[in-house]
Protein backbone atom coordinates (compact mmCIF):
# COMPACT_ATOMS: atom_id res chain seq x y z
CA UNK A 1 0.00 0.00 0.00
CA UNK A 2 0.77 3.69 -0.50
CA UNK A 3 1.46 5.45 3.01
CA UNK A 4 2.91 8.54 4.30
CA UNK A 5 6.20 8.00 6.20
CA UNK A 6 7.69 10.85 8.10
CA UNK A 7 11.32 10.46 8.97
CA UNK A 8 11.75 13.64 10.94
CA UNK A 9 10.92 17.10 10.65
CA UNK A 10 10.34 18.20 7.42
CA UNK A 11 11.35 14.95 5.52
CA UNK A 12 8.39 13.50 4.62
CA UNK A 13 7.48 11.27 1.54
CA UNK A 14 5.03 8.85 0.27
CA UNK A 15 6.07 5.55 0.06
CA UNK A 16 5.07 1.83 -1.01
CA UNK A 17 4.90 -0.42 2.78
CA UNK A 18 3.53 -3.64 3.57
CA UNK A 19 -0.37 -3.60 3.96
CA UNK A 20 -1.07 -3.45 7.56
CA UNK A 21 -1.79 -7.21 9.37
CA UNK A 22 -4.27 -6.55 12.31
CA UNK A 23 -4.12 -8.35 15.61
CA UNK A 24 -6.71 -10.98 16.78
CA UNK A 25 -8.79 -7.72 18.53
CA UNK A 26 -8.25 -4.99 14.99
CA UNK A 27 -10.10 -4.50 11.70
CA UNK A 28 -8.52 -4.25 8.32
CA UNK A 29 -9.90 -0.86 7.35
CA UNK A 30 -9.82 1.20 3.63
CA UNK A 31 -8.87 4.66 4.41
CA UNK A 32 -11.57 6.50 2.27
CA UNK A 33 -10.75 10.33 3.13
CA UNK A 34 -8.94 12.03 5.93
CA UNK A 35 -8.27 15.41 6.88
CA UNK A 36 -5.25 17.27 7.52
CA UNK A 37 -5.18 18.57 11.00
CA UNK A 38 -3.28 21.45 12.89
CA UNK A 39 -1.92 19.21 14.92
CA UNK A 40 -0.79 17.32 11.65
CA UNK A 41 1.08 20.22 10.29
CA UNK A 42 2.68 20.72 13.73
CA UNK A 43 4.32 17.58 13.71
CA UNK A 44 5.58 17.64 10.16
CA UNK A 45 6.96 20.69 10.01
CA UNK A 46 8.52 19.98 13.61
CA UNK A 47 6.68 22.28 15.57
CA UNK A 48 5.07 19.60 17.99
CA UNK A 49 6.15 18.00 21.47
CA UNK A 50 4.46 14.90 20.57
CA UNK A 51 6.50 14.49 17.45
CA UNK A 52 7.28 10.70 17.03
CA UNK A 53 9.02 9.83 14.27
CA UNK A 54 9.45 7.87 12.05
CA UNK A 55 5.13 7.32 11.91
CA UNK A 56 2.52 7.64 9.67
CA UNK A 57 0.42 10.57 10.70
CA UNK A 58 -3.06 11.27 10.80
CA UNK A 59 -6.31 10.96 12.97
CA UNK A 60 -9.46 12.41 11.31
CA UNK A 61 -10.45 9.67 8.80
CA UNK A 62 -13.45 7.49 7.71
CA UNK A 63 -13.18 4.44 5.48
CA UNK A 64 -14.55 1.09 5.21
CA UNK A 65 -14.03 -2.42 6.81
CA UNK A 66 -12.58 -4.86 4.80
CA UNK A 67 -11.80 -7.64 7.69
CA UNK A 68 -12.90 -7.73 11.22
CA UNK A 69 -12.55 -10.26 13.78
CA UNK A 70 -14.67 -13.43 14.22
CA UNK A 71 -17.74 -11.87 16.81
CA UNK A 72 -17.17 -8.45 16.47
CA UNK A 73 -20.03 -6.27 15.55
CA UNK A 74 -17.94 -4.91 12.46
CA UNK A 75 -18.82 -6.51 8.73
CA UNK A 76 -17.01 -5.79 5.67
CA UNK A 77 -18.43 -3.12 3.91
CA UNK A 78 -19.50 -1.02 6.61
CA UNK A 79 -18.41 2.50 6.92
CA UNK A 80 -16.59 3.67 10.08
CA UNK A 81 -14.36 6.25 11.78
CA UNK A 82 -12.17 5.81 14.61
CA UNK A 83 -12.14 7.14 18.43
CA UNK A 84 -8.26 7.78 17.84
CA UNK A 85 -7.16 8.41 21.48
CA UNK A 86 -6.71 5.13 23.45
CA UNK A 87 -6.33 5.24 27.00
CA UNK A 88 -4.65 2.73 29.84
CA UNK A 89 -8.11 1.58 30.55
CA UNK A 90 -8.39 0.63 34.12
CA UNK A 91 -7.89 4.24 35.67
CA UNK A 92 -11.04 6.45 36.29
CA UNK A 93 -11.07 8.05 33.34
CA UNK A 94 -10.68 5.34 30.91
CA UNK A 95 -13.67 3.88 32.84
CA UNK A 96 -15.43 7.23 32.89
CA UNK A 97 -15.48 7.24 28.90
CA UNK A 98 -13.03 9.72 29.12
CA UNK A 99 -9.87 8.27 27.47
CA UNK A 100 -8.93 11.94 26.91
CA UNK A 101 -7.84 12.19 30.49
CA UNK A 102 -6.04 9.20 31.03
CA UNK A 103 -2.50 10.46 32.16
CA UNK A 104 -1.52 7.60 29.62
CA UNK A 105 -3.44 8.60 26.92
CA UNK A 106 -2.32 8.40 23.11
CA UNK A 107 -3.44 9.06 20.14
CA UNK A 108 -3.51 7.06 16.54
CA UNK A 109 -1.14 9.03 13.77
CA UNK A 110 0.25 11.19 16.84
CA UNK A 111 1.82 9.28 19.59
CA UNK A 112 1.83 5.97 18.19
CA UNK A 113 2.28 4.74 14.12
CA UNK A 114 -0.53 3.65 11.84
CA UNK A 115 -1.98 6.60 11.43
CA UNK A 116 -4.56 7.66 8.56
CA UNK A 117 -2.63 9.03 5.57
CA UNK A 118 -1.93 5.45 4.12
CA UNK A 119 -4.11 3.20 1.83
CA UNK A 120 -5.19 0.81 4.78
CA UNK A 121 -5.08 0.69 8.51
CA UNK A 122 -5.11 -1.85 11.20
CA UNK A 123 -7.63 -0.30 14.12
CA UNK A 124 -8.91 -1.81 17.23
CA UNK A 125 -12.14 -2.99 16.96
CA UNK A 126 -13.23 -0.89 20.65
CA UNK A 127 -11.94 2.07 19.02
CA UNK A 128 -14.02 2.01 16.00
CA UNK A 129 -17.55 4.15 15.22
CA UNK A 130 -19.69 2.95 12.60
CA UNK A 131 -20.79 6.27 10.96
CA UNK A 132 -24.57 6.75 10.35
CA UNK A 133 -25.54 6.51 6.34
CA UNK A 134 -25.44 10.42 5.99
CA UNK A 135 -21.89 10.77 6.63
CA UNK A 136 -20.98 7.74 4.30
CA UNK A 137 -18.80 10.47 1.94
CA UNK A 138 -16.28 12.75 2.20
CA UNK A 139 -17.73 14.62 4.60
CA UNK A 140 -17.89 12.40 7.28
CA UNK A 141 -13.87 12.64 7.67
CA UNK A 142 -14.75 16.29 9.65
CA UNK A 143 -16.82 14.48 12.41
CA UNK A 144 -13.60 14.51 14.05
CA UNK A 145 -12.95 18.24 14.51
CA UNK A 146 -16.72 18.57 14.48
CA UNK A 147 -16.60 16.99 17.54
CA UNK A 148 -13.83 19.01 19.05
CA UNK A 149 -16.45 22.14 18.68
CA UNK A 150 -19.21 19.86 19.86
CA UNK A 151 -17.23 19.38 23.21
CA UNK A 152 -16.15 22.74 23.53
CA UNK A 153 -19.64 23.54 23.40
CA UNK A 154 -20.40 21.40 26.68
CA UNK A 155 -17.63 22.73 28.30
CA UNK A 156 -18.81 26.21 27.33
CA UNK A 157 -22.47 25.18 29.39
CA UNK A 158 -24.09 25.87 25.89
CA UNK A 159 -27.89 26.06 25.77
CA UNK A 160 -30.51 27.63 23.79
CA UNK A 161 -30.34 31.50 23.67
CA UNK A 162 -26.92 32.65 24.80
CA UNK A 163 -24.97 34.73 22.93
CA UNK A 164 -21.71 33.90 21.41
CA UNK A 165 -18.15 35.28 20.17
CA UNK A 166 -16.20 33.06 18.40
CA UNK A 167 -11.67 33.93 18.68
CA UNK A 168 -10.58 32.46 15.51
CA UNK A 169 -12.60 31.35 12.68
CA UNK A 170 -10.62 28.42 11.45
CA UNK A 171 -11.77 24.64 11.17
CA UNK A 172 -12.04 24.24 14.57
CA UNK A 173 -13.54 28.25 15.39
CA UNK A 174 -15.93 27.17 12.31
CA UNK A 175 -17.03 23.94 13.82
CA UNK A 176 -17.63 25.91 17.64
CA UNK A 177 -19.88 28.59 16.07
CA UNK A 178 -21.95 26.17 13.64
CA UNK A 179 -22.40 23.62 16.93
CA UNK A 180 -23.26 26.50 19.18
CA UNK A 181 -26.12 27.69 16.21
CA UNK A 182 -27.23 24.17 15.92
CA UNK A 183 -28.21 24.23 20.11
CA UNK A 184 -30.16 27.44 19.54
CA UNK A 185 -27.62 30.21 20.15
CA UNK A 186 -29.29 33.48 19.70
CA UNK A 187 -26.06 35.13 18.28
CA UNK A 188 -22.63 34.11 17.07
CA UNK A 189 -19.86 36.57 16.18
CA UNK A 190 -16.78 35.46 14.89
CA UNK A 191 -13.60 36.86 14.73
CA UNK A 192 -9.87 36.52 13.02
CA UNK A 193 -7.14 37.91 12.01
CA UNK A 194 -7.27 36.55 8.22
CA UNK A 195 -9.79 38.40 6.21
CA UNK A 196 -10.41 35.34 4.23
CA UNK A 197 -12.17 33.94 7.33
CA UNK A 198 -14.69 37.07 7.21
CA UNK A 199 -15.46 34.86 3.66
CA UNK A 200 -15.83 31.91 5.07
CA UNK A 201 -18.05 33.10 7.74
CA UNK A 202 -20.52 34.73 5.71
CA UNK A 203 -20.75 31.48 3.39
CA UNK A 204 -21.40 29.76 6.93
CA UNK A 205 -24.26 32.00 7.55
CA UNK A 206 -22.29 34.26 10.19
CA UNK A 207 -23.13 37.98 8.83
CA UNK A 208 -21.42 39.52 12.57
CA UNK A 209 -17.57 39.26 12.27
CA UNK A 210 -14.74 41.12 13.48
CA UNK A 211 -10.98 41.60 11.77
CA UNK A 212 -8.48 41.72 14.35
CA UNK A 213 -5.16 43.54 14.40
CA UNK A 214 -7.23 46.71 13.14
CA UNK A 215 -7.80 48.17 16.62
CA UNK A 216 -11.11 48.78 18.81
CA UNK A 217 -12.00 45.12 18.38
CA UNK A 218 -13.34 45.25 22.14
CA UNK A 219 -15.89 47.89 20.75
CA UNK A 220 -16.54 46.04 17.57
CA UNK A 221 -17.53 43.01 19.32
CA UNK A 222 -20.42 44.74 21.62
CA UNK A 223 -21.39 46.40 18.83
CA UNK A 224 -23.13 43.17 17.97
CA UNK A 225 -25.88 43.33 20.55
CA UNK A 226 -23.77 44.14 24.06
CA UNK A 227 -21.95 41.52 26.31
CA UNK A 228 -21.66 37.82 25.38
CA UNK A 229 -22.77 34.77 27.70
CA UNK A 230 -19.85 32.46 25.77
CA UNK A 231 -16.67 33.70 24.39
CA UNK A 232 -14.31 30.52 22.62
CA UNK A 233 -10.73 31.66 22.83
CA UNK A 234 -8.87 29.30 19.96
CA UNK A 235 -5.88 31.61 20.13
CA UNK A 236 -5.31 32.35 24.01
CA UNK A 237 -2.74 34.89 23.75
CA UNK A 238 -2.69 37.48 26.58
CA UNK A 239 -4.80 39.74 23.93
CA UNK A 240 -7.35 37.42 23.13
CA UNK A 241 -7.66 36.37 26.81
CA UNK A 242 -8.01 40.29 27.85
CA UNK A 243 -11.03 40.40 25.03
CA UNK A 244 -12.66 37.33 25.82
CA UNK A 245 -12.80 38.84 29.50
CA UNK A 246 -13.76 41.87 28.64
CA UNK A 247 -16.44 41.35 26.32
CA UNK A 248 -18.25 38.93 28.53
CA UNK A 249 -21.63 39.16 30.73
CA UNK A 250 -21.65 39.28 34.14
CA UNK A 251 -21.19 35.43 35.25
CA UNK A 252 -19.86 35.08 31.57
CA UNK A 253 -17.60 31.98 30.00
CA UNK A 254 -14.55 31.98 28.86
CA UNK A 255 -13.77 28.66 27.26
CA UNK A 256 -9.97 28.04 26.23
CA UNK A 257 -9.24 25.61 23.57
CA UNK A 258 -5.24 26.29 22.27
CA UNK A 259 -3.25 23.87 22.91
CA UNK A 260 -0.39 24.72 25.25
CA UNK A 261 3.09 25.27 24.52
CA UNK A 262 6.13 24.30 27.45
CA UNK A 263 6.12 26.91 29.76
CA UNK A 264 3.15 28.94 28.32
CA UNK A 265 0.89 30.48 31.22
CA UNK A 266 -2.91 31.35 30.79
CA UNK A 267 -2.55 35.43 31.56
CA UNK A 268 -6.24 37.01 32.71
CA UNK A 269 -7.06 40.07 33.50
CA UNK A 270 -7.92 39.42 36.94
CA UNK A 271 -9.53 42.47 38.29
CA UNK A 272 -12.12 42.01 35.47
CA UNK A 273 -12.65 38.32 35.75
CA UNK A 274 -13.10 38.81 39.53
CA UNK A 275 -15.46 41.76 39.18
CA UNK A 276 -17.89 40.10 37.17
CA UNK A 277 -17.53 36.73 38.46
CA UNK A 278 -16.16 34.96 34.83
CA UNK A 279 -15.80 31.37 34.57
CA UNK A 280 -12.85 30.39 33.01
CA UNK A 281 -12.90 26.34 31.74
CA UNK A 282 -10.56 24.37 29.55
CA UNK A 283 -11.73 22.04 26.60
CA UNK A 284 -9.33 19.29 25.88
CA UNK A 285 -9.85 17.09 22.38
CA UNK A 286 -13.16 15.21 23.55
CA UNK A 287 -14.98 12.18 25.11
CA UNK A 288 -16.00 8.89 23.45
CA UNK A 289 -20.01 10.35 24.11
CA UNK A 290 -19.26 13.66 22.20
CA UNK A 291 -19.68 11.77 18.89
CA UNK A 292 -23.33 11.19 19.16
CA UNK A 293 -24.18 15.06 19.74
CA UNK A 294 -21.72 15.07 16.46
CA UNK A 295 -23.72 12.70 14.56
CA UNK A 296 -27.21 14.15 15.43
CA UNK A 297 -26.01 17.39 14.20
CA UNK A 298 -24.11 16.35 11.10
CA UNK A 299 -27.40 14.26 9.97
CA UNK A 300 -29.23 16.98 10.48
CA UNK A 301 -27.69 19.50 8.29
CA UNK A 302 -26.25 21.86 11.11
CA UNK A 303 -22.92 21.54 10.19
CA UNK A 304 -21.92 22.76 6.86
CA UNK A 305 -18.64 20.55 5.81
CA UNK A 306 -19.01 21.20 1.98
CA UNK A 307 -18.15 24.66 2.62
CA UNK A 308 -15.35 24.01 4.78
CA UNK A 309 -13.62 21.63 2.32
CA UNK A 310 -10.91 23.68 0.56
CA UNK A 311 -8.80 21.39 -1.13
CA UNK A 312 -9.20 17.16 -2.25
CA UNK A 313 -5.83 15.20 -3.38
CA UNK A 314 -5.38 12.30 -3.96
CA UNK A 315 -2.62 10.57 -1.08
CA UNK A 316 0.15 10.14 -3.92
CA UNK A 317 0.21 14.16 -4.15
CA UNK A 318 0.20 14.57 -0.12
CA UNK A 319 3.67 16.65 -0.34
CA UNK A 320 2.35 18.90 -2.75
CA UNK A 321 -0.94 19.27 -0.35
CA UNK A 322 1.55 20.42 2.70
CA UNK A 323 2.96 22.50 0.55
CA UNK A 324 -0.15 24.03 -0.39
CA UNK A 325 -1.26 24.41 3.21
CA UNK A 326 2.07 26.42 4.28
CA UNK A 327 2.16 28.92 1.16
CA UNK A 328 -1.50 29.90 0.97
CA UNK A 329 -2.47 29.41 4.40
CA UNK A 330 -5.29 32.17 4.07
CA UNK A 331 -6.76 29.77 1.12
CA UNK A 332 -7.28 26.91 2.86
CA UNK A 333 -9.72 25.85 5.64
CA UNK A 334 -9.76 21.68 5.38
CA UNK A 335 -7.51 19.85 3.10
CA UNK A 336 -9.03 16.33 2.76
CA UNK A 337 -6.39 13.19 1.41
CA UNK A 338 -8.68 10.63 -0.64
CA UNK A 339 -6.92 7.97 -1.44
Amino acid sequence: MKAVILEEANVFSVEERPDPTPAEDEALVRVRHTGICATDVAMIRGLSPLALSPITPGHEWVGTVEHAPKGSSFAPGEWVTIYPTKGCGTCAACHDGRAHHCANFTVSGVHRDGGSFAEYVAAPVDQLIKLPESLHSIHGALAEPATVGVHANLQGGMTVGKRVAVIGGGTIGSMIAQVARGWGAADVVMVDRMPARQALAADLGFDHFVLSGEGDEEKKLLSFGGPFDIVFDNACTEQTIELAANTLEIGGTMVTLTFPHAGQKLIAPYLTAYRRELHIVFSRNYARGDWDHTFDLMSKGAIDTERMISGIYPLDRFVEAMDDLRDHPEEHVKVVISP
